[in-house]
């Protein structure tokens, strides 16, 4: 069977909902990929810079997905270094006949956000630079398009997909396993 290696930050990784619920594990098995999930909490562009040859190329698998951005966009950093630390990573994995996958990020739901990290972190501009990665990882050669399995959906439904505003529920993630394996099916 081919391996998947996805790699990222929490929307990866699945915080607060159990391991079997996450995305990456509902993938297992009825993708035609081994999936092994690399997400990790609080990561940015420039962390996977740090962990990709090791976490990633050294493994050698058959694909790469990478999710990544939103924590670049809370801790203020450059949109176009993101969005060159991203091509980077691209190029690395191709350069070792690794099929690399980009996905847009999902959409947030300010509202539901802890109040703490509201205060600590402007949503909105966050939500503008999502939108602006998204548009530019929408033109890239493969794209996965999770934003767009969410962003048709009013505010009241897209919050039973969300467990804090930021990071999706177990809904969310079953949603989207859904959505990436009928992709995987016809981007073979």
């Amino acid at each position: 069977m081919k391996t998947m290696i996805c790699i990222g930050d929490s929307l990866v990784f699945g915080p607060l909902v159990r391991r079997s619920e996450c995305w990456t594990a509902k993938l297992g098995g009825r993708c035609g990929f081994r999936v092994i999930n690399r997400g990790r909490n609080g990561d940015t562009t420039r962390g996977l810079l740090s962990r990709f040859d090791r976490q990633v190329l050294a493994e050698r698998p058959d694909a790469v997905l990478l999710l990544a951005g939103s924590n670049d966009f809370f801790l203020r950093r450059d949109p176009a270094e993101t969005r060159r630390f991203l091509l980077f990573l691209v190029r690395e994995a191709e350069a070792y006949d690794i099929r690399t996958l980009l996905a847009t990020i999902p959409p947030y739901l300010p509202s539901m956000a802890p109040a703490a990290f509201r205060k600590a972190v402007c949503l909105d501009d966050a939500q503008l630079l999502r939108l602006s990665l998204n548009e530019w990882i929408r033109s890239q050669k493969e794209c996965v398009d999770f934003a767009a399995v969410f962003e048709s959906l009013t505010s009241d439904a897209l919050r039973g997909f969300l467990a804090d505003g930021l990071h999706l529920n177990a809904a969310g993630h079953l949603r989207l396993a859904d959505a990436f394996s009928e992709w995987l099916r016809t981007h073979p």
